[in-house]
């Protein structure tokens, strides 16, 4: 699932691995969804598509992994997605899973974001929202907390 070699994986690999173990580990009663540029129909945008999985598949959680090397435009704009959901009312379990060279705690117990040039002062609101925020820094410390995470209560 991680490709050929752990290091240097692509953040798609971590994504599909994720959504694996979550419904191995729970027996199938909980499923991963990736956004699959294969499932986008033809003319769908990225909004459309994205809202058109949240309906369809009943998506109730959302586990969000930021990866360092990530390119997180898309990310920003899902998470934005996110944050109005919860400005008209509805408020769906948010974790996120953030590489620890991107975020650090601030000291008043909440995080900031400390990578630069990657637009992460938009991630703010997100995580402002998350119910969980989990810092990792190996792919193995990763898959277990998202393992860790598929099983608790939302």
């Amino acid at each position: 699932m991680l490709g050929r070699t752990c290091s240097p994986f692509q953040p798609r690999h971590l994504r599909l691995a994720a959504s694996a173990l979550i419904a191995k580990d729970s027996g199938g009663e909980r499923s991963g969804l990736v956004m699959d540029p294969a499932r986008q129909r033809s003319g769908e945008d990225d909004a459309d598509f994205f809202r058109r999985l949240e309906i369809v598949e009943g998506v109730d959680a959302y586990f969000i992994i930021l990866p360092s090397r990530a390119k997180l435009l898309g990310t920003i704009f899902e998470g934005g997605m996110l944050v109005r959901d919860f400005h008209y009312g509805r408020a769906p379990s948010l974790t996120l899973f953030v590489e620890r060279p991107l975020i650090a705690a601030d000291g008043r117990g909440g995080f900031e974001f400390v990578a630069r040039g990657k637009r992460t002062r938009y991630l703010r609101s997100l995580v402002g929202r998350a119910h969980h925020v989990q810092i990792w820094e190996t792919v193995e410390e990763l898959l277990a907390s998202i393992l860790d995470r598929a099983d608790a209560d939302p």
